[in-house]
């Protein structure tokens, strides 16, 4: 915070996540607005100029993925959607709640979706671990039906609430109408759970993440939902390690997908545009620390792969 009558300077209170994107000044200017996100859902916070931050607004469920503030700075204007229902115009009384003022896609015929909810289970080590469970379109409950895990990517990356139907990479409500439960984890190493959380991944990759992500699998086969017997891996990116990862640490799995994925850290190492992620993660190039490299390369344990597997890059 720069005070322009004496050119000091102060830094604000740290924010839970590490990763707040400014909505913008209150018109006193003695505060801003901002987003973070918290678990599956982005909130709106205020932040005063002598801070700390509060919570000003979080969605009972959904997110939002867009925000302005009126001239007066006494509304903000949200683009909200939840898994069942895409994104519409909403405006906030700042202090209340959001109001739905467009129908942009409330006349759409959509077919029927899956119900996505949010789960919670421990982790090997007790950690609580948080992930979306979209059901089959039409499920009956108590019966079992094959799983697809899909992992995200970064490892920051995040699932959150959004439109079941939206553009992804990969078909989801096709896959729900199709029979297949969907298991969308965000492990340790996400983003929304507070920066301790993220950075448990340092020079731990396919580490306690992967524990975090297969616990979540028992979990669903221990609610009654998922067979075991009928399992898939998918993913892109940091997915796409984790699923290369998956394969060669277990044969659970009947089928996998490796999106753009990360077999080989070495050689990823000297290839990729983006070089500092792996020093920040690895704490050094791989003559630095060969070992944490070798570790965690799939390749390297190749020779356990039983389940079949597509590799998909661009």
């Amino acid at each position: 915070m720069l005070n322009r009558e004496n050119n000091s300077t102060r830094e604000l209170p740290e924010t839970r996540d590490g990763r707040a994107n400014v909505l913008d000044w209150l018109p006193d200017s003695k505060a801003f607005l901002y987003t973070e996100q918290r678990g599956v859902r982005q909130v709106i916070h205020r932040m005063p100029i002598d801070g700390p931050g509060q919570e000003l607004f979080s969605p009972r469920r959904g997110t939002f993925l867009a925000g302005r503030l009126n001239a007066n700075g006494t509304r903000a204007g949200l683009a909200m959607q939840t898994p069942e229902e895409p994104p519409e115009a909403y405006v906030l009384e700042l202090g209340g709640q959001a109001v739905r003022v467009s129908e942009a896609n409330t006349k759409l015929a959509l077919p029927p979706l899956g119900k996505t909810e949010v789960v919670r289970w421990k982790s090997k080590d007790g950690l609580s671990i948080e992930g979306l469970l979209t059901y089959p379109v039409n499920y009956q409950a108590g019966k079992r039906v094959p799983l697809i895990l899909n992992i995200h990517g970064g490892p920051s990356g995040v699932f959150a609430e959004t439109f079941l139907g939206a553009p992804t990479l990969y078909p989801l409500a096709t896959f729900a109408a199709k029979g297949y439960a969907v298991l969308r984890p965000n492990p340790r190493g996400s983003s929304g759970y507070g920066t301790p959380f993220r950075e448990q991944v340092i020079q731990d990759w396919g580490g306690r993440d992967f524990e975090d992500i297969m616990t979540g699998v028992d979990h669903v086969i221990g609610m009654g939902v998922a067979d075991p017997g009928k399992l898939a891996v998918m993913g892109w990116s940091y997915g796409g390690y984790m699923t290369a990862w998956t394969v060669t640490q277990t044969t659970r799995f009947r089928a996998a997908a490796v999106g753009a994925g990360i077999t080989n850290h070495v050689s990823m190492y000297g290839t990729q545009d983006i070089p500092s992620v792996y020093e920040d993660y690895f704490g050094g190039a791989p003559w630095d620390v060969p070992e944490v490299y070798a570790k965690s390369s799939p390749i390297q344990f190749a020779r356990n792969i039983q389940t079949p597997t597509l590799l998909l890059h661009e």
